[in-house]
């Protein structure tokens, strides 16, 4: 169960919804891509959510970041996958 599973879950919802508002002289195209990219993203999501919760350790995914400070850090705990949950049912 990898972190960059349930990013890659959150950035389909996001393209998802892009597409859905460049498709919107068309309803019926925007609701399919819309519906689509939100049940593949939140199925992508759930899979490390529910890893954490059965009791895997805590995921993070640390990447460089061009930013002087440091990089670019996402972690996923038991508290974040429990919140992180609801979102996606």
């Amino acid at each position: 169960m990898n972190l960059s599973t349930l990013l890659a879950g959150v950035c389909l919802m996001v393209a998802g919804g892009s597409a859905a508002l460049a498709f919107s002289r068309r309803p019926a195209w925007a609701g399919g891509l819309a519906a689509g990219a939100a049940v593949i993203g939140c199925g992508l999501g759930l899979v490390p959510c529910v890893g954490v919760l059965l009791g895997s350790p805590v995921e993070v995914l640390r990447l460089p970041w061009s930013v002087p400070i440091g990089r670019f850090t996402v972690g996923l705990d038991a508290l974040s996958a429990f919140f992180f949950w609801p979102s996606c049912r």
